[in-house]
């Protein structure tokens, strides 16, 4: 197999999206694997990240590859977790404690910090909607979350509804929300719903 087809098939397992790593990493020089990308007109959507012409973007994947550390939360995760009835207006991301977020927030991305312990807590994968995989918060997690911070009561409705419906761990919830200081106000939340 030559150097083409071996960065051709890389491509296609991977959705029309390729890390130039990766393709340093199977023996392709970094000239090479750019030259080809410079004459298949891929287009750079990150730093050593491109995208194939005829592949539409995953904003979700993009923002979760550029930052690592960034888990999606709040808002944002409900919608990956099919917690609520609408896309959010804009992503919500959190961060370890310390973590420059001056560049998402001009970007229009709501960045949250969390110490490095609350981090870690409740991490998991979900698939966007567009069929890649990127970290979120889990649903216990997020339910706290928007506890935690001014959301619109609809939306928050929303979001309380479908994770009894879909995920409804009332010990594993009431446990983060001890963790998260918002016991009380679920707590209250919940038995006007019960």
């Amino acid at each position: 197999m030559n150097k083409n087809e071996i960065i051709e098939r890389y491509s296609h397992h991977n959705e029309g999206i390729i890390k130039v790593k990766d393709i340093i990493d199977q023996g392709i020089s970094k000239q090479y694997c750019l030259e080809f990308l410079k004459k298949n007109n891929y287009e750079r959507i990150a730093k050593g990240l491109y995208i194939s012409p005829d592949l539409w973007i995953d904003d979700f994947y993009v923002l979760s590859y550029k930052y690592s550390k960034a888990i999606f939360s709040h808002e944002t995760a409900c919608y990956l977790l099919d917690m609520a009835d609408r896309e959010p207006l804009q992503y919500s991301v959190t961060l370890p404690y310390g973590y420059k977020v001056d560049y998402l927030t001009k970007q229009g991305i709501k960045a949250y910090t969390s110490t490095s312990e609350r981090y870690q807590i409740g991490i998991m994968e979900v698939t966007t909607p567009s069929g890649h995989i990127v970290r979120c918060y889990d649903p216990e997690r997020t339910i706290c979350d928007i506890f935690r911070i001014h959301i619109d009561p609809q939306d928050k409705q929303v979001a309380v509804k479908e994770y009894l419906k879909k995920y409804k761990n009332i010990s594993k919830l009431m446990q983060y929300a001890e963790i998260f200081k918002v016991d009380n106000k679920i707590r209250a939340y919940l038995e006007g719903l019960l």
